[in-house]
């Protein structure tokens, strides 16, 4: 599956995943895991961490998604 096709299947699921450098050199990135709220439609940060690469920003968030859709599925 392309990047691409994973981030839509992502906000078709209500998910978003942000990456981003942080300030000093080479102290690396910042990613931050949002949800869409389904009663007001804000996006609402659930989950952030800091990671040495952005390649391992985007595993780790789409392990994080994919456990959370999955569990709001069994529900």
């Amino acid at each position: 599956m392309s990047m691409k096709t994973e981030h839509n299947r992502f906000l078709d699921d209500g998910w978003w995943i942000q990456v981003s450098p942080l300030s000093e050199k080479d102290s690396g990135w910042i990613c931050g895991i949002y949800r869409k709220s389904d009663k007001t439609g804000n996006w609402l940060t659930e989950y952030s961490r800091k990671f040495s690469s952005p390649q391992a920003c985007y595993s780790w968030g789409s392990t994080i998604i994919d456990s959370q859709v999955n569990k709001n599925k069994m529900i």
